[in-house]
Protein backbone atom coordinates (compact mmCIF):
# COMPACT_ATOMS: atom_id res chain seq x y z
CA UNK A 1 0.00 0.00 0.00
CA UNK A 2 3.37 2.25 -0.35
CA UNK A 3 2.32 5.48 -2.04
CA UNK A 4 -1.44 5.21 -1.92
CA UNK A 5 -3.25 8.29 -0.84
CA UNK A 6 -6.12 8.65 1.88
CA UNK A 7 -8.40 11.86 0.55
CA UNK A 8 -10.39 13.93 3.74
CA UNK A 9 -12.18 16.83 3.66
CA UNK A 10 -14.89 18.12 5.92
CA UNK A 11 -17.59 16.07 4.18
CA UNK A 12 -15.85 13.49 2.49
CA UNK A 13 -13.30 11.00 2.38
CA UNK A 14 -11.46 8.52 -0.04
CA UNK A 15 -9.00 5.61 0.72
CA UNK A 16 -8.10 2.45 -0.68
CA UNK A 17 -9.45 0.18 2.12
CA UNK A 18 -12.84 2.21 2.48
CA UNK A 19 -13.49 3.53 -0.81
CA UNK A 20 -15.24 6.78 -1.82
CA UNK A 21 -18.32 8.73 0.31
CA UNK A 22 -19.31 11.87 -0.69
CA UNK A 23 -21.29 12.45 1.94
CA UNK A 24 -19.61 11.64 5.58
CA UNK A 25 -20.02 12.69 9.15
CA UNK A 26 -17.38 12.72 11.91
CA UNK A 27 -16.78 12.66 15.31
CA UNK A 28 -13.19 13.49 16.80
CA UNK A 29 -11.76 12.96 20.49
CA UNK A 30 -8.72 12.56 22.24
CA UNK A 31 -7.57 9.04 22.68
CA UNK A 32 -4.18 7.33 24.66
CA UNK A 33 -2.29 5.49 22.12
CA UNK A 34 -1.98 2.82 25.27
CA UNK A 35 -5.84 2.30 24.37
CA UNK A 36 -6.23 2.48 20.68
CA UNK A 37 -3.15 0.12 20.53
CA UNK A 38 -4.85 -2.62 22.47
CA UNK A 39 -8.22 -2.03 21.21
CA UNK A 40 -6.83 -2.71 17.34
CA UNK A 41 -4.52 -5.00 18.40
CA UNK A 42 -1.10 -3.56 18.15
CA UNK A 43 1.27 -5.06 20.41
CA UNK A 44 5.35 -6.23 20.05
CA UNK A 45 7.06 -5.34 17.19
CA UNK A 46 4.32 -3.65 15.60
CA UNK A 47 3.64 -1.07 18.30
CA UNK A 48 7.21 -0.46 18.62
CA UNK A 49 7.34 0.33 14.63
CA UNK A 50 4.13 2.84 14.82
CA UNK A 51 5.77 4.86 17.81
CA UNK A 52 9.37 4.84 16.39
CA UNK A 53 7.16 6.21 13.07
CA UNK A 54 5.99 9.13 14.94
CA UNK A 55 2.78 7.84 16.78
CA UNK A 56 2.88 9.97 20.19
CA UNK A 57 1.32 9.04 24.08
CA UNK A 58 -2.24 10.79 23.04
CA UNK A 59 -3.69 10.70 19.73
CA UNK A 60 -6.65 12.53 17.97
CA UNK A 61 -8.92 10.12 16.73
CA UNK A 62 -11.46 10.91 14.01
CA UNK A 63 -14.43 8.19 12.76
CA UNK A 64 -15.59 9.42 9.72
CA UNK A 65 -19.21 7.42 8.69
CA UNK A 66 -20.82 7.40 5.00
CA UNK A 67 -24.27 8.86 5.28
CA UNK A 68 -25.31 8.94 2.07
CA UNK A 69 -24.00 5.40 0.98
CA UNK A 70 -23.94 2.95 4.46
CA UNK A 71 -22.06 0.31 2.78
CA UNK A 72 -18.84 2.37 2.41
CA UNK A 73 -17.23 0.98 5.82
CA UNK A 74 -16.14 3.77 8.14
CA UNK A 75 -12.97 5.44 8.03
CA UNK A 76 -10.82 6.06 11.86
CA UNK A 77 -7.94 7.79 11.34
CA UNK A 78 -5.76 8.28 14.58
CA UNK A 79 -3.36 10.93 14.42
CA UNK A 80 -0.91 12.66 16.32
CA UNK A 81 1.08 15.27 14.61
CA UNK A 82 2.00 15.03 11.61
CA UNK A 83 1.49 11.39 11.66
CA UNK A 84 -1.09 9.01 11.26
CA UNK A 85 -2.62 5.52 11.52
CA UNK A 86 -5.62 4.30 10.28
CA UNK A 87 -6.42 0.42 10.64
CA UNK A 88 -8.60 -1.95 8.35
CA UNK A 89 -9.61 -5.85 8.52
CA UNK A 90 -6.69 -6.73 10.60
CA UNK A 91 -4.03 -4.58 9.59
CA UNK A 92 -2.84 -0.94 10.16
CA UNK A 93 -1.03 1.54 8.20
CA UNK A 94 1.13 3.90 8.82
CA UNK A 95 0.06 7.88 6.75
CA UNK A 96 2.47 10.55 6.09
CA UNK A 97 0.88 13.89 4.52
CA UNK A 98 1.55 14.55 0.66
Amino acid sequence: MHGRKVEVTASSYRSPFQGSCDGAAYEQRARSFDDVAAEVDLAGDRRKTAASFGIEKTVTEYRMRCTVNTRTPPLVLFISGKRAMTCFSGVCYLLTPA
